[in-house]
């Protein structure tokens, strides 16, 4: 889009993404979506333009979700949230939320 706001347009397909966050030289935008279609968020990189769709980090827990909160401004980390539900009486409930950070330089591992 636009500074302004104008001129939106879809940079990605994938179920249930989020666009969260944009490098500070515009080149880079991180989000979550469910791109293996298992109804729990990763987090992805993508280039500002849409291209270049890398899925980055899965948690390794079951019925967890990694929600993306903010990619700091060199582009070196990407802030989340790690969420795991649990299914009781038919509603989902949070069990565990902890604030991570992916570490481009070692990916598919958070920092704790």
């Amino acid at each position: 889009m636009n500074a302004d706001g104008s001129n939106a347009h879809e940079l990605s397909g994938q179920a249930y993404r989020r666009e969260s966050g944009v490098v500070a030289d515009g080149s880079q935008i991180a989000y979550d979506a469910d791109g293996n279609g298992d109804g729990w968020q990763e987090m992805w990189l993508m280039d500002a333009t849409g291209g270049n769709q890398r899925q980055v980090y899965q948690p390794g827990e079951s019925q967890t979700d990694a929600l993306v909160a903010q990619l700091v401004a060199d582009g070196r980390y990407v802030a989340f949230t790690r969420i795991s539900w649990t299914y009781y009486q038919n509603q989902w409930y949070w069990t565990t939320a902890y604030l991570d950070a992916w570490i481009s330089r070692t990916p598919g591992a958070p920092c704790a």
